[in-house]
C-alpha cells in the first residue's frame, strides 16, 4: 500500500490466533524518534480486543486502550522506545480455547516534510522472542542511491554477546566484529559503521549470532534528503528459512523494477529452482523461469524484468514468484518505481514444498 507521503510499503501478513489470555505477546523490534518519526498501529479483530503497549526502554511506560470493536483501527502517537504489544481478548473470565484472529502492521513514517515510510508485521512469541541467528539478506552496492542499515534489539533481561559476520557473493568471509549488547537495548547502525573497513559493495550478506534471542529490521533508505524513500523488513530468523519461499507481490509492470536476492546460509552449494504463477498457490500456472546455483554461503541476485525477458513472458502475465531450494534458504525482493521515489521489500514468505 501507499504510506501518507506517497512511499510504497510491503509486509507479509500471517493469521495470529489468541488461545491463552495474557500469554501471547508481539514484538515491535523498532519505534521511530517521535520527533521525525510518527509511528502507527494498524489492526484488524472480528472480536472485541484490548491493546496494551509496554514501551522497553522506558520502565513503567505502559499504554492501554479502551475496548477495541470488532474490524479495523490504529492507533497512533507512541514515543520513542523499543516495545512490545500485547493484544488481548477484552472478557470478564478469558478461558483456553476463546480465541480472537487479528491481523496488522506496524508503520513509521517521516513527518518532518521529508518523504519516507516503511512497514513491518509485529513479531509474534509466547515466552522468548527473536533467535539466536538472523540474517541480514542485502547489503545495497548502489551507495549513490541507497544506505544500507539495521535496528537490532535485545529483548532479554541479560546482556548478550553478538557477533556478526560479512559474507561475499561467493559465500567469502570478509569480516568478523563482536559485540556486547545489553538487555532491553538496541543497536542501530548504517553498515559502514559495523564494517568500517570494509568497501560496502563487497559485502553480500550479514549473519548476526548472540548466546540468548535477539531480533530486528533491516532497513534501506535514500542519502540524499530530498528523496526520503525507505524499506523495511524482519531480519530473517532461523525459523524463516525455507525450501519453498513464497513472494505474493512482485511488482511486475513497466512503472516499477523488482529485484530479487537469495542466500545459502549453508556450508555447501544449493540448487534453486525459479517459477512464476498467476498467483502465489501457483496451481497449474507455474512457469519456469530458471534453474541456479548459489555457492556454500554465497548470494543470488536478479532482476525480475531480466528473467521475465529471457522467457518472453509479458508484463501482465507476472503476479507471484515461487523459489524452490534442496536446502532452507531466506530472500527478499525489493520493489521501486522507476522514478526511484518509491521503495518497498520483504521477506520471502516459507511454504510447504509439498
Amino acid at each position: 500500500y501507499e504510506g501518507p507521503d506517497g512511499d510504497i510499503n510491503l509486509a507479509p501478513l500471517q493469521k495470529f490466533e489468541f488461545y491463552e489470555y495474557q500469554k501471547n505477546h508481539y514484538l515491535i523490534p523498532h519505534l521511530g524518534n517521535s520527533e521525525q518519526w510518527a509511528n502507527t498501529l494498524f489492526f484488524g479483530s472480528d472480536q472485541q480486543v484490548k491493546l496494551s503497549l509496554e514501551i522497553g526502554g522506558e520502565p513503567g511506560y505502559e499504554l492501554i486502550s479502551d475496548p477495541l470493536q470488532v474490524g479495523t483501527w490504529a492507533f497512533e502517537g507512541i514515543e520513542r522506545g523499543t516495545g512490545f504489544v500485547r493484544l488481548l481478548n477484552h472478557t470478564e473470565n478469558p478461558t483456553l480455547g476463546n480465541d480472537a484472529y487479528w491481523n496488522g502492521i506496524f508503520e513509521f513514517a517521516r513527518r518532518d516534510g521529508i518523504a519516507g515510510s516503511a512497514a513491518i508485521a509485529p513479531i509474534p512469541y509466547r515466552t522468548t522472542p527473536g533467535s539466536t541467528s538472523l540474517i541480514l539478506p542485502h547489503v545495497a552496492k548502489d551507495q549513490e542511491n541507497f544506505w544500507t542499515g539495521y535496528s537490532l534489539l535485545n529483548p532479554g533481561n541479560t546482556t548478550t554477546l553478538v557477533q556478526g559476520v560479512a559474507y561475499g557473493y561467493q559465500g567469502e568471509v570478509l569480516a568478523q566484529t563482536d559485540f556486547l549488547l545489553p538487555p532491553q537495548t538496541q543497536d542501530i547502525r548504517i553498515i559502514q559503521k559495523l564494517f568500517p573497513s570494509l568497501p560496502i559493495p563487497t559485502i553480500a550478506w550479514i549473519r548476526f549470532t548472540s548466546e540468548t534471542p535477539i531480533c530486528g529490521i533491516e532497513l534501506f533508505g535514500s542519502p540524499n534528503p530530498k528523496k526520503g524513500y525507505l524499506a523495511g523488513f524482519e531480519l530473517a530468523p532461523s525459523s524463516r528459512l525455507a525450501q519453498l519461499l513464497l513472494f505474493p507481490a512482485v511488482g511486475f509492470d513497466s512503472d516499477r523494477v523488482t529485484g530479487l536476492s537469495l542466500v545459502n546460509p549453508h556450508s555447501q552449494s544449493i540448487s534453486i529452482e525459479i517459477a512464476l504463477c498467476q498467483d502465489v498457490l501457483g496451481g497449474d500456472n507455474l512457469v519456469q523461469l530458471g534453474n541456479y546455483q548459489i555457492p556454500a554461503f554465497g548470494k543470488w541476485t536478479a532482476l525480475l524484468d531480466d528473467l521475465r525477458q529471457n522467457s518472453g513472458i509479458p508484463h501482465s502475465q507476472m503476479r507471484a514468484i515461487r523459489v524452490y531450494s534442496n536446502l532452507p534458504i531466506t530472500g527478499f525482493v525489493l520493489i521501486a518505481n522507476n522514478e526511484l521515489t518509491q521503495l518497498g521489500g520483504y521477506l520471502g514468505i516459507p511454504g510447504s514444498p509439498d
